[in-house]
C-alpha cells in the first residue's frame, strides 16, 4: 500500500509539479539572471564557444650556453602576457657538462595557442614539435543532457518528498535525492573539466642549451697538436721522398763502393 501511495504521490506530483513551474515562472524568470551573474562573477576561465575541442602541443628548444635563465624568464613573462598561467616547471643539470635543461608546462587561451607558438619558435632552436587536438563536442553535448535529466529527476523527487506522509517513502525518496545530488555534482565536474580544458591551451617546452667545447687557456694543448701534426707531416714527406729516390741512392752507393776498392787496390800496389 505504502508503495501504491508513493507512486500516486507521483503522479500527482508530476501533474502539480508542471503546474507549479508555470505559476511560478515570473519568480524563476527573476531569480535565473542573478543566478547567472553569480556564476560569470565567480568564474574566471573564459568558457569556449562552438566546437568543444582540446588542445595542446609540445617542443623543444636548445638555446645557447649560459642563456638559460634569460629563456626562461621569456618564456614566464610569455605565458602571463598572453593571459596564461604556469602549470609545472622542472630543471637540472646534465652531468658534468654543466648544460642545463628544464621542462616547463603552461596554459594559454585557445584564441592565443597559434600566437604563442610562433613567439616561442623564436625563443632557440626547435629540435622537436609535436601538436595534437581532441574534439569533445559530443561529449560535451552528452553531459549536458545527462545534467538537465538529472537536474529534472531531483526536483520530481523533491516534489514527491512534499507530498509524501509515511516515514518509510519519506527515508526512500531521500535517499534517492541525495543518490540524484552525487551524480548532478559528478556531472558539473566533468563539465567544468571540459570548459577549462578547450578555453585553454597546454604547451610543453622542453628547453636545452647547447653544449659548448672545453677551451685550453693557455693555448698549449692546441700549440702541441699543431706541431706533433707538423712533424708526421715532415715524416710522412720523408718516406714518399726516400722511397722515390731509393733506385738512384743505390746506384751512388754502388758506384762509391767500387771507388773506394779501385782505390785500396792501388795504394797497395804501390
Amino acid at each position: 500500500m505504502a508503495t501504491l501511495g508513493v507512486l500516486a504521490l507521483a503522479a500527482c506530483g508530476g501533474g502539480g509539479g508542471s503546474s507549479a513551474a508555470n505559476s511560478s515562472s515570473p519568480q524563476s524568470g527573476v531569480a535565473a539572471p542573478a543566478q547567472r551573474a553569480d556564476a560569470a562573477t565567480v568564474q574566471a576561465v573564459p568558457v569556449a564557444q562552438g566546437p568543444r575541442i582540446i588542445r595542446n602541443a609540445s617542443l623543444t628548444l636548445e638555446v645557447a650556453n649560459g642563456d638559460f635563465d634569460k629563456v626562461l624568464t621569456r618564456l614566464i613573462d610569455l605565458s602571463a602576457n598572453e593571459g596564461g598561467y604556469l602549470s609545472a616547471s622542472e630543471a637540472g643539470g646534465d652531468g658534468g657538462d654543466h648544460i642545463r635543461t628544464g621542462t616547463f608546462t603552461f596554459a594559454v587561451p585557445v584564441d592565443r595557442y597559434e600566437e604563442t607558438i610562433k613567439t616561442l619558435r623564436g625563443y632557440g632552436t626547435v629540435q622537436s614539435f609535436r601538436a595534437g587536438s581532441q574534439d569533445v563536442s559530443a561529449q560535451y553535448v552528452d553531459l549536458q543532457s545527462r545534467l538537465k535529466n538529472a537536474e529534472a529527476q531531483r526536483d520530481a523527487m523533491l516534489a514527491l518528498l512534499t507530498r509524501a506522509t509515511q516515514i518509510s517513502d519519506i527515508i526512500n525518496i531521500q535517499n534517492q535525492v541525495g543518490q540524484i545530488e552525487a551524480q548532478i555534482e559528478q556531472l558539473k565536474g566533468q563539465i567544468d573539466y571540459l570548459d577549462h580544458a578547450t578555453s585553454y591551451s597546454t604547451i610543453s617546452v622542453s628547453l636545452r642549451e647547447a653544449a659548448v667545447a672545453a677551451k685550453d687557456q693557455l693555448g698549449l694543448r692546441s700549440a702541441l697538436d699543431t706541431a706533433l701534426a707538423d712533424f708526421f707531416v715532415s715524416i710522412d714527406f720523408m718516406v714518399i721522398a726516400l722511397g722515390a729516390l731509393a733506385p738512384y741512392l743505390l746506384l751512388v752507393l754502388a758506384g762509391l763502393g767500387g771507388f773506394v776498392l779501385w782505390r785500396r787496390r792501388r795504394l797497395a800496389r804501390t
